[in-house]
Parts: structure tokens; sequence; C-alpha cells
């Protein structure tokens, strides 16, 4: 019913720039329900043992219910897929919309550790809370849909500050 998916990001020289793992859920949308791995699938992608990032993504990450800084988004066409759901890498956008500006400018994202909970659909009002964490340039991050106040997304983020010439020199 479940698979865990890691990709790892490497540069034009060969290194690993980025990781990523995902857990996901095989889901029969008109039942609104979990189902099997189909064995094609299985066997078209097969398996592997060796983890290449060794961090739980089962836990939770807690809700805020407002933020410092805040942003509200109409849902458009291109924003969703054919089934109408939100994409998942919108709800990234969003949540860096959200972000203070000086942040943004200055920093790059340096990590990103995020929970899609529930689907915004094509026409809902997404709002975009974002708070800065216990560490300097760590941000917690919450997407709601306006209404009924529905969490779609958690995420918690790091800002590394980017590198400059006069950074660097």
């Amino acid at each position: 019913m479940r698979g865990i998916r890691e990709n790892l990001i490497y540069d034009a020289k060969g290194c690993i720039i980025g990781k990523a793992k995902g857990l996901w859920v095989f889901f029969d949308i008109k039942r609104k329900r979990p189902v099997q791995i189909f064995d094609d699938i299985i066997e078209k992608w097969g398996t592997f043992e060796e983890e290449c990032i060794n961090h739980d993504i089962s836990t939770k990450i807690e809700t805020i219910d407002s933020g410092a800084y805040a942003k509200e988004f109409q849902i458009n066409r291109f924003d969703v897929d054919t089934n109408l759901h939100v994409n998942n890498i919108r709800y990234l956008q969003w949540m860096i919309e959200s972000m203070p500006k000086d942040i943004t400018d200055n920093y790059d994202l340096s990590y990103i550790d995020g929970r899609f909970i529930a689907e915004a659909l094509y026409g809902d009002t997404i709002l975009s809370y974002s708070e800065m964490d216990v560490n300097d340039h760590s941000f917690a991050h919450t997407i709601k849909t306006k209404g009924n106040n529905k969490d779609c997304a958690t995420a918690r983020t790091k800002w590394r500050e980017r590198k400059t010439k006069s950074n660097s020199q």
C-alpha cells in the first residue's frame, strides 16, 4: 500500500548535491482509499534495501495556526494536475512565498522536511504561514485551506547565507 522513494541529485561533476525521500501511498481516487501496489509496478521499479537518507519521515510536523509571515493564494488551473489536485511542488513554492524577503534574497534553502497531509483543490484559497523557529534561519511552515482551516502541508526549513564574491574572498 505504501512505498518509500529516494532520489539523489548530482551536479555536473557527479557529486551528490541533494537527497530526497518520500513516503508514497497508492490510492484509489474514485474510492478514496489506499490500494495494494500492483505487482507490475514493483517489478518495473524494483526494490532496494539500502537507504540513501537515514531520516524518519513518519513523524508528524506540528502545524502552526498563524505566522509572523503569511500569504494568501487562489488555486489556479496551472497549480493542479489532471485530477484537479494541487501539484506537490506548489506547496513548497507557496511556503517560500510567505518567507521574509531578506531570507529569500540573501539565503539559500539548505534543508527541508515536509509532510503533505491533505489535498487542496482547484478553486480553493490557500493560506501559507511561516514562522521563525528557535534556531536562526530556521522556519516552521503550514499550508491551510481558507474557510475550513484544513491543514494541507507542513514543513521545517533551514537556510544558509548565500555565498557572494565578497563573502568568498
